[in-house]
């Protein structure tokens, strides 16, 4: 758990260092950045599918926030695919 945690820490700072200057807080990340958070979590807690609130605090850091869904659409962790989509409510 301990290196978990340590990888996630790597992970964001990279991402906070590599970000542009003068970017806003909070800009959507996108379904594939969502995508690929997701991945290297299962990865690294060997198959355990991260809660959408793990993703939340990981997003925070690198300071982007969950994308807006389409007009009649939600966005869902599908747990058999393992990835985020936008689906019908």
């Amino acid at each position: 758990m301990k290196l978990f945690l340590q990888f996630l820490l790597l992970v964001a700072l990279a991402c906070v260092s590599c970000q542009k200057k003068g970017a806003a807080s909070g800009t959507p990340a996108s379904l594939a950045d969502l995508n690929r958070i997701v991945a290297t979590m299962v990865t690294h807690s060997g198959g355990k599918l991260p809660s959408t609130n793990d993703v939340a605090k990981f997003l925070e850091v690198a300071y982007q926030s969950f994308p807006q869904p389409p007009p009649g659409k939600k966005l869902f962790l599908n747990p058999a695919t393992q990835r985020f989509e936008f689906a019908e409510p």
